[in-house]
């Protein structure tokens, strides 16, 4: 498992999705918070503001549970929060007032414990989806 570690900015919990800001410190990524809405990671363990915490950045181990095995999982709409499915994503965006949001997608799970993580560039979504 590949990870980084770095410096908290607000008070994490193991398999929150984080994002990195522009000052360098990592916050709970949200798809409609302009400056977190790009995945960096998984956070690995429990961090408080100002500590260093591990990000995995390759694979997300086994922090979570009741999973949908071969489900896709994006960054939720509220910070530090994951959605099931492209679909999922879709109508929750639809139900609110945003714009647009960042699909940032997290990675698809493994077991029902365990997200195989693939981080790559989010897609911007406007609302209602075209």
């Amino acid at each position: 498992m590949g990870f980084a570690t770095f410096l908290a900015g607000e008070t994490l919990s193991p398999g929150q999705p984080v994002a990195l800001t522009s000052g360098g410190v990592i916050y709970k990524c949200c798809a409609v918070d302009p400056n977190t809405s790009t995945l960096l990671g998984v956070c690995l363990e429990s961090g408080m503001p100002y500590s260093q915490v591990r990000v995995g950045i390759d694979n997300a181990g086994y922090l979570y549970s009741n999973l949908t095995v071969g489900e896709s999982y994006y960054v939720g709409l509220t910070s530090g929060t994951l959605i099931s499915g492209y679909n999922n994503f879709v109508t929750a965006l639809s139900g609110t007032a945003f714009l647009s949001a960042a699909l940032n997608y997290v990675g698809r799970a493994i077991t029902t414990s365990r997200i195989g993580l693939e981080v790559s560039p989010p897609l911007q979504l406007q609302n209602p989806p075209l």
